[in-house]
């Protein structure tokens, strides 16, 4: 496949577009993570593929609506 046969294949199967799927992702095993675990937060960040926590802490409380902090 092309990627662009990739991209309409993929969002075809999931409803969702290949960069959507990924943060759906890392955000979900960001949350379960802070749900679960006592590992901070910048740590959780870059678990999740973060370079920094504030750029985790933006895309997380933009999917939730609330913050990392919030969730601990």
């Amino acid at each position: 496949l092309s990627p662009t046969q990739f991209k309409t294949v993929f969002k075809n199967s999931t409803g969702l577009s290949t960069l959507q799927y990924i943060t759906k992702l890392r955000m979900e095993k960001a949350k379960a993570l802070l749900r679960h675990t006592d590992t901070p937060i910048n740590i959780i960040a870059e678990q999740v593929g973060y370079q920094t926590s504030s750029a985790f802490s933006r895309k997380f409380k933009m999917y939730f609506g609330d913050t990392p902090k919030a969730f601990c």
